[in-house]
Parts: structure tokens; sequence; C-alpha cells
């Protein structure tokens, strides 16, 4: 049943298939390198890059080994061997690189703080799904989010509120429903439900 963004009660015990904008003035990100909160994004990716010696080798086969050094942008902490700063290419008359010896990186310059390089994603806490100027009929929180991203979905597992009357319980009792398939009682007891499923229960007389 396609019901745009709208919970029906007539829809109860139908397969639903809810299409909702999202509204993004609801959300905002604390960006996770530098504390600063960006409004109306869902996610944000921050790269944090230093300019470093990056180290190079020549090879001759049979013959030996030297090294050329220089510097670039890089989010990732390059891997040097201080050893091979005594086997700079341009030392020797049979060096198989190009003379480098102008190019060489001090023990400092190796020795930087780099434990802010890399990649990092911060997302919103929550974000609301409906209609632009209308209160929100679902809501998309932060793991969820994370999951879209990380898995590549292109759709997501929503907690949908039971109408008026109705409860999200089993006849077991159980408190929590969740929506990748399985129904946990309040004994402990697994009950399969259907990928995604949703079920509501009401009441007769006040007894499920």
């Amino acid at each position: 049943v396609e019901s745009g963004c709208n919970l029906d009660g007539e829809n109860l015990g139908a397969l639903v298939h809810f299409n909702c904008p999202v509204q993004l003035d609801t959300a905002a990100v604390t960006e996770s390198v530098t504390g600063a909160t960006i409004r109306g994004a869902l996610t944000v990716t921050s790269t944090v890059q230093m300019m470093l010696w990056t180290e190079r080798s020549y090879h001759e086969v049979g013959g030996a080994t030297c090294f050329c050094y220089n510097t670039t942008w890089t989010s990732m902490v390059p891997r040097i061997d201080q050893n091979h700063l005594h086997h700079i290419c341009g030392d020797n008359e049979h060096d198989p690189g190009p003379d480098c010896r102008d190019a060489v990186p001090t023990s400092e310059e190796l020795s930087l703080d780099t434990s802010g390089l890399g990649i990092s994603h911060s997302y919103a806490e929550r974000v609301g799904l409906g209609l632009a100027g209308e209160p929100a009929q679902f809501e998309l929180n932060k793991e969820k989010l994370l999951q879209m991203t990380n898995m590549g979905l292109r759709t997501a597992p929503i907690d949908i509120p039971p109408p008026a009357g109705w409860w999200t319980q089993s006849k077991q009792g159980a408190q929590s429903i969740d929506p990748l398939g399985r129904l946990v009682g309040q004994m402990g007891k697994m009950e399969q439900a259907e990928e995604g499923a949703v079920h509501f229960y009401k009441p007769v007389d006040g007894v499920f």
C-alpha cells in the first residue's frame, strides 16, 4: 500500500510503503573535529591534512637501494624509516636514483604530532520525516543514519508509532521490536517476525 507520509489506521495488517520528505530544518550536525554545528545537514565528512615528508625508494637489481624525500599534503601518516636517511640517493656515484641530497627531512620534522590526521564522519542526532511546515510523522535517529551511510542503503527501518488505542506489544507482552526481524518477549522468548515488520495489538477489555 502506498501511503505517502501519513500514518493511516486503515492500513493495519498491510505492507505499507511510506515516501517521506526529509525535514532538514530539524537536523543539525556537531562536527567532531572542530565542534562546529552545521544546521540543515544529515552528515558531515571532515578531512584533516598536514604537509609531511614522504619517502620513495630506488632499487637496482643486484645493487644498492637509495631513498629520496619530498613534502606533500596528506591525511595519512607516511611510513618512514629514519635509518634510510643514511642512504640518500646521490651519496654514492652508482646510486640508482636521482641526486636528491638537497631535500632531506630532519628528525624533528619526522616527529611531528600527527594524531589528528584522517577522515571522520559526524551525524545528526535525529531528523524528522514529513511534509515541510508540518509536524514530523516519523523520525530517523543517529543510529539509522549511520547504518544507511555505512551500508549504502537508500531506505531505512523506521519506528512506526501505533494509532490511537493500539500498542506495539506481542501477545507475550513484548515491549520492543527489532526492525531487522526479531520480537523479544518479557520472558526472553524470541519470535520470528517479517523483516522490517511492525506488529500492533489492540487490547480487548484491557487484555491482550
